[in-house]
C-alpha cells in the first residue's frame, strides 16, 4: 500500500475540521473530516483505512477532493433520486378528498381510512402505494387523526322569526279562550346515568355505577305555557303509535276543547297515522316548527333539561321500575310549580304582560 499524506494543516483549518468531525449531523461528513485529520498527522494510508474501516480507494478519493477543493470537496453533490410518482397537484388532491366525505366520491362509507385512500389513489391515478407511504402523504398535507365534536345546526333568523310569529298567534288564540295551546315533545330516559358536574371532596373523582342493562324509556310531555299545566306519558319507545297514544290521552283529558300542539319534525310526529288521527279528531291541530328551530323555539326543551338534571344526572337505577318511579316523582313536583313552568316556557318575556 502506497504512502499518501496531505501537508500539515493551518490551525484555523484544523479547528474547523475538528468541529466537523465532532459535531456534524451527518456521519459520512464526520468520517471524511476524520480521514483528513489522520492524514495531516502523517499517518499512512494503511493505518487510516484500518481506523475508519474504508478501502484505500475511498480514503484516497476524499483526500484528493479535499486537496483540490478544500472543505467543499468533502460534501456530496446533489442526489436527485427517483422522481415522486405523485406530483404536487395530485398530493394536494388527496387533501381535497380528505376535506370531504367518502360519500362525495361515491363510497358508502362515512369516514376515510388509509386503506380507502390507497384504493382511491389507485383508481384515480393508477399507482399503488403501501399504507405507510399513504400515511406520509396524508401527514404531509397537514392531516392527523382528530376526534370531532357535535355542532348544532343554527337556524336562520328568518326561520326563527317565522316560527315565533306563528307560536305567538296560537298563544293569543289560547289567551282568548278559543283553544288550548301546548308545546309537545319527548325525551329518552336511560338506566345509564347522564354525567354532569357535582359537588365532591377535593382530590376525589366520584364514580357512577354502570351495568350491562341498556334499558330506556321515553317520556312524552305536553306543557301549557299559559296555565303552567304539564301532562306526561311514559312509553317504551318513541314510535308513531306512542305519539298517537299520547294524543289520545290528551284528548281524554280535554274532551271538548280545541287542542293545538307545537312540535318538531321528528318522523314519528309526521307519520301518517299521527296526522290522520289529528284530522279524524276534527278539533285538534298539529303545528310543526320550522326545521332546526326546536332548540331555540320549543321551550319544552328547557323542561326536559330540568328533567335530566333532577332525574338522570349522576344517578344509577337498578331497574326500570326505579327509573319510572323517579320520572313520576319529578312530574308530581312539577304539578305543584305552575308559576315556574310559565316562566320556563316563555319565548320572550316582553310578549306577556
Amino acid at each position: 500500500m502506497r504512502k499518501r499524506t496531505i501537508k500539515p494543516l493551518p490551525e484555523p483549518e484544523k479547528q474547523t475540521l475538528l468541529e466537523m468531525y465532532r459535531h456534524h449531523p451527518k456521519s459520512r461528513m464526520r468520517e471524511r473530516a476524520h480521514m483528513v485529520l489522520l492524514s495531516s498527522q502523517k499517518r499512512d494510508m494503511k493505518e487510516i483505512c484500518s481506523i475508519v474501516y474504508r478501502s484505500e480507494n475511498t480514503v484516497s478519493t476524499w483526500l484528493n477532493a479535499y486537496e483540490s477543493m478544500g472543505f467543499l470537496g468533502l460534501y456530496d453533490e446533489d442526489i436527485p433520486g427517483r422522481p415522486p410518482r405523485l406530483n404536487q397537484d395530485q398530493q394536494e388532491q388527496i387533501g381535497t378528498w380528505l376535506d370531504d366525505s367518502p360519500r362525495d366520491e361515491g363510497y358508502q362509507q362515512s369516514n376515510w381510512t388509509l386503506k380507502l385512500v390507497c384504493h382511491h389513489v389507485s383508481q384515480e391515478f393508477g399507482h399503488r402505494f403501501s399504507l405507510s407511504r399513504i400515511w406520509e402523504i396524508v401527514r404531509g398535507q397537514g392531516f392527523t387523526l382528530i376526534r370531532p365534536r357535535h355542532k348544532t345546526i343554527v337556524p336562520t333568523q328568518k326561520d326563527i322569526a317565522e316560527t315565533n310569529s306563528k307560536t305567538f298567534y296560537y298563544l293569543e288564540k289560547a289567551r282568548l279562550g278559543e283553544s288550548r295551546f301546548f308545546y309537545l315533545d319527548e325525551t329518552p330516559a336511560t338506566m345509564w346515568s347522564t354525567l354532569s358536574y357535582m359537588w365532591a371532596r377535593k382530590g376525589t373523582r366520584p364514580q357512577i355505577p354502570m351495568a350491562d342493562d341498556h334499558g330506556r324509556l321515553y317520556v312524552y310531555s305536553a306543557a301549557d305555557p299559559l296555565s303552567g299545566m304539564v301532562h306526561y306519558r311514559i312509553a317504551p319507545s318513541n314510535h308513531k303509535e306512542d305519539v298517537v297514544d299520547f294524543l289520545k290521552q290528551m284528548r281524554s283529558r280535554y274532551p271538548a276543547d280545541k287542542l293545538v300542539f307545537r312540535l318538531d319534525n321528528h318522523k314519528s310526529h309526521k307519520a301518517h297515522i299521527v296526522t290522520q288521527f289529528s284530522e279524524d279528531d276534527g278539533n285538534m291541530k298539529l303545528e310543526h316548527l320550522n326545521r332546526y328551530t326546536s332548540l331555540k323555539c320549543n321551550p319544552i326543551e328547557r323542561l326536559f333539561k330540568w328533567f335530566r338534571r333532577v332525574v338522570t344526572h349522576n344517578q344509577f337505577f337498578e331497574s326500570i321500575s326505579e327509573l319510572k318511579n323517579a320520572i313520576r316523582a319529578f312530574f308530581r313536583s312539577v304539578f305543584n310549580q305552575p308559576k315556574k313552568i310559565i316562566s320556563l316556557l316563555r319565548l320572550n318575556l316582553n310578549s306577556f304582560p
